[in-house]
């Protein structure tokens, strides 16, 4: 198309005027044929993409139907009743162990693992508290106290006579 310009140009420049416009119907002619060639080239290639598209379409919709059989074999071979079956036979087998451990004695008379975890971390809580009163607690008095006196109190109980006071209190004593 550009030499065909050129032509016309160099043809304009002789004044022939005939060999000009030849020319220029010749770049006319190529221009109408590269439109054409592109647009058959944009046909290709939507043609293309339309193909791979469904393509992909094609391949979506096998596995789809592969998938959907597979799953209607699965669901033939699963029955609701066996299911609720196992699962009575389970709670079954469930209960038998419960019994037989606590025919066995494996019972924690309601204190689990936990509770007695949580225990020993409360002891441990406990004993730094009491630690730590006893560090800050203010130090006895350095002088000399004054020696107890070495007469026996007049009115001296013994721990039986306590023990016989405190039952009848309750009750318990004749």
């Amino acid at each position: 198309m550009d030499q065909e310009t050129a032509k016309a140009k160099a043809y304009m420049a002789k004044d022939n005027k005939k060999a000009a416009m030849m020319c220029l119907k010749q770049k006319k002619m190529y221009t109408a044929e590269v439109e054409r060639l592109q647009n058959i080239v944009l046909n290709m290639q939507q043609q293309k993409s339309e193909l791979e598209s469904m393509s992909m379409m094609a391949e979506a919709f096998e596995a789809q139907r592969f998938a959907t059989e597979h799953q209607k074999k699965l669901a033939k071979k699963t029955n609701v009743e066996e299911v609720e079956k196992m699962q009575e036979d389970l709670s079954d087998v469930r209960q038998q162990h419960e019994e037989v451990a606590q025919a066995l004695g494996d019972t924690s008379y309601g204190i689990t693992s936990d509770d007695m975890e949580l225990e020993e971390e409360l002891n441990g809580l406990m004993e730094e508290e009491a630690t730590k009163e006893i560090l800050e607690a203010p130090s006895a008095p350095t002088s000399v106290l004054p020696n107890a006196p070495i007469a026996a109190p007049a009115e001296t109980t013994t721990v039986d006579e306590e023990l016989e006071a405190l039952q009848r209190e309750m009750g318990l004593a004749a």
